[in-house]
């Protein structure tokens, strides 16, 4: 029997009932290496419309509906403007080979109206859970946005004192939705250190460049290139440079369980 994969409205059953009538069954299933996005403007929907983009690593999810040949002929007779192409999905992890609906000519990138958009959103929400398609219809939009890569450039005026360094903090960043942890850049002129402190969060440091020697409770080592560093919440540490360029380390920072540290490290930041 051949399969249909959709990866749009059709996805709600209730659409896929008008649309195919019927089916032998139906399952989660995923098209590897393509990407999905919104392209061309759809009079009936105002907006840009489902398209899949081939794109090595992508991954576009969506539902397999098992039908019959007569089904295939009579979407392969369409009058959208749609082609039907046969791709390889997975299915549980296992590969089969399925039928695609794929625009005859992919237009450009188009945001598409709201309420298609919408529309989407609860035809895939009925087989993946809310948080995964939020996130994934989001990077969609954004895709016809063309602002694909986020990039915070390096700035020396970003580099603030705190805990007797330069410090550039990176995240939170404004354009996150919700960063789970704080990081920062870190560097400490050479015979210098960083002023001991502790904090209810955990932590890592990992070396750029330079040597110095890390101080935990007052247990010291010396560190290098590529050491990775691991604190325990509320472990005093501090880190003193003994070469004889700058030392520089990337600091992250998660799990805080109050707010007081968070409200202090703000309030230096705005200072």
């Amino acid at each position: 029997m051949p399969i249909l994969f959709s990866f749009g409205l059709t996805c709600n059953l209730d659409t896929a009932k008008k649309d195919l009538e019927k089916w032998n069954n139906y399952s989660k299933a995923v098209l590897k290496d393509h990407i999905y996005t919104f392209t061309g403007f759809h009079p009936d929907f105002n907006g840009g419309t489902s398209t899949v983009i081939h794109r090595e690593g992508g991954e576009v999810i969506g539902v397999a509906f098992d039908i019959s040949e007569e089904q295939i002929n009579l979407i392969k007779d369409n009058d959208y403007g749609y082609v039907l192409k046969q791709k390889e999905i997975f299915i549980l992890d296992k590969k089969v080979s399925a039928y695609i609906m794929e625009p005859k000519v992919i237009e450009e990138l188009m945001v598409p109206s709201l309420s298609y958009y919408e529309g989407v959103k609860e035809a895939l929400t009925q087989h993946y859970p809310k948080e995964i398609v939020n996130r994934y219809l989001d990077r969609a939009l954004k895709r016809t946005k063309k602002k694909g890569v986020n990039i915070q450039r390096n700035n020396p005026d970003s580099y603030k004192h705190e805990y007797g360094s330069l410090l550039r903090r990176i995240y939170p960043w404004d354009i996150i939705r919700n960063s789970p942890f704080g990081s920062g850049i870190i560097v400490v002129p050479p015979g210098e250190a960083t002023e001991p402190h502790n904090h209810d969060e955990e932590e890592t440091f990992i070396i750029i460049e330079g040597e110095g020697i890390i101080n935990v409770d007052g247990e010291t080592e010396k560190v290098y290139p590529e050491d990775v560093i691991y604190f325990e919440p509320f472990s005093v540490h501090s880190l003193h440079n003994i070469g004889k360029k700058e030392l520089k380390f990337l600091a992250v920072w998660w799990g805080a369980v109050g707010v007081q540290q968070y409200q202090l490290e703000n309030r230096n930041w705005r200072d």
